[in-house]
């Protein structure tokens, strides 16, 4: 109870600095804004992590703006890079040969498996990342452990995404990336650089290729194809041919991924799922 106390005491003394458009209005805000709001947390995340200053000869630093928990593991030689923005580090583990450059955080309980993570890049708590990351939002409980390259993406909790699996985010001619919106329709973003967006318990196969404005509803299944198609309804399943992922097989595997990390699927959340089943069916029509 001190300790939430003291904790509260210190969130109190900060004084928020002045936001200004900071308004989200498309899902690819979240991407294209993160980079500032990290540099917007730094006076609070400061208060909380230590500025790292330990001598660890497998532990290179660049830059003046590394703050790292001191139950993190850092598993040298790792490559800490502050020079363009700060770098956060919860609790986690940072496996060898590991690359991060800020701004960037990573959550607690977060495994980086010797991997490259570029600027404005957001992870955690409790993922497993390695390969190649760049300006990307991975929520809590989400995978990407394997080699493959995420860059200017979204991923939602409880997301696994298969060993050499890769997301393109830069057309070939240099032109915007266009999005569908699901009720909106498809949508010129102006945006040079734009990834994908998987939502809660989307799966991912090995080998899969994802273009620029991929979007994959929440709780689907992706496998067995060269290249995935740019927009997969929630609750499908399938690679040539796609069908409906029945809610009851869905949740099965949910809870068990959920199990694995120690988690459980309340009565809750599993209503929440079904209610979002029930709701998006009219975009599963005419599947098997």
């Amino acid at each position: 109870a001190a300790a939430a106390r003291d904790e509260l005491f210190r969130f109190a003394r900060i004084v928020e600095p002045q936001v200004t458009d900071a308004l989200l209005e498309y899902p690819w805000d979240l991407i294209t804004k993160a980079g500032e709001q990290l540099l917007r947390d730094e006076p609070i995340l400061a208060r909380r992590l230590p500025l790292f200053t330990a001598d660890q000869p497998h532990v290179i630093t660049h830059g003046r703006r590394v703050y790292v928990d001191p139950a993190a593991q850092l598993i040298g030689p790792v490559v800490l890079d502050s020079r363009d923005g700060p770098v956060f580090i919860e609790a986690a583990q940072i496996e060898p040969f590991s690359y991060i450059q800020g701004p960037a955080y990573i959550g607690s309980g977060t495994l980086i498996a010797s991997a490259r993570i570029r600027a404005e890049t957001c992870l955690g708590p409790v993922c497993r990342v390695g390969g190649e990351v760049e300006a990307s939002i991975i929520q809590g409980y989400s995978n990407k452990h394997h080699d493959g390259f995420l860059g200017h993406s979204w991923l939602g909790e409880w997301v696994n995404i298969g060993a050499m699996t890769t997301n393109s985010d830069l057309k070939n001619n240099y032109g915007s990336v266009r999005v569908f919106l699901e009720g909106i329709g498809q949508i010129d973003t102006g945006i040079l650089k734009l990834g994908c967006f998987l939502a809660d318990h989307v799966k991912l196969g090995i080998g899969l290729h994802l273009t620029g404005g991929t979007m994959i509803g929440t709780g689907s299944n992706v496998f067995g194809m060269h290249s995935a198609p740019k927009n997969v309804p929630h609750f499908t399943w399938g690679g040539e041919v796609f069908r409906e992922y029945r809610i009851d097989t869905m949740i099965s595997v949910a809870r068990i991924v959920m199990a694995r990390r120690k988690r459980e699927l309340t009565p809750s959340y599993e209503h929440v799922l079904r209610k979002a089943f029930e709701l998006t069916q009219s975009s599963r029509d005419g599947l098997g």
